[in-house]
């Protein structure tokens, strides 16, 4: 490869760093291509050379946080489900604790510009689509099974995402301590999940 095309490449990536931080920290209309261009240690008119408008390049960004986050998702979710519920369920949301955390981009980018710009939220909706789905087909498998009682699997699968989501959400927004141990609180929020809320037949309410 030239060493040209080398500089390029270099220089492309890093005003997608650069864009990707900036957005995740003063959304897009705050975002400059002045500012991207300064932290990407480039000027202005490299920027317009590979991208020639400040809206591709924020395509480009959603496209690939989307796209990394996507390939991250395929190993996270290629897990052996041939264990107890409760344990899937720990292993999973292990994972999916860990996505959360290292993917920060990812919501920080659907909360900012996703709020503000549907097709944003649309292409970064694949993500929890793309979970959703695989937790509601494993519902409805552990059903057929007769491991879980009959209940409908997509709202199932929403509850066990929400918790994960807004655990995450409440401790980049809130105070550190609004969840004081997050594995002692997941741990408490299987049992909840596994054998729900009512006491025992027999037992006081």
């Amino acid at each position: 490869m030239a060493v040209e095309e080398i500089i390029k490449k270099t220089a492309k990536q890093r005003l997608i760093i650069a864009a990707t931080n900036l957005l995740v920290k003063h959304g897009a209309q705050a975002t400059t291509t002045r500012q991207i261009a300064e932290d990407a240690d480039v000027n202005e008119v490299t920027l317009f050379r590979n991208f020639k408008s400040k809206e591709n390049l924020l395509d480009e960004v959603i496209c690939n946080v989307e796209k990394n986050a996507l390939a991250l998702l395929d190993t996270i979710l290629d897990l052996e489900q041939n264990v107890d519920v409760k344990t899937f369920l720990r292993l999973i949301g292990q994972k999916l604790n860990k996505f959360s955390r290292d993917k920060r981009d990812l919501w920080m980018l659907q909360y900012t510009v996703g709020l503000r710009d549907r097709s944003v939220a649309k292409t970064l909706s694949s993500i929890p689509q793309k979970v959703l789905a695989y937790l509601s087909e494993y519902f409805q498998e552990q059903m057929n099974k007769g491991t879980i009682r009959s209940l409908d699997p997509r709202s199932t699968a929403l509850i066990f995402m929400s918790y994960i989501s807004y655990s995450h959400l409440a401790e980049q927004l809130l105070n550190s301590g609004f969840i004081i141990d997050r594995e002692s609180s997941f741990e408490n929020f299987l049992d909840v999940i596994t054998r729900g809320i009512l006491a025992p037949d027999g037992s006081k309410y």
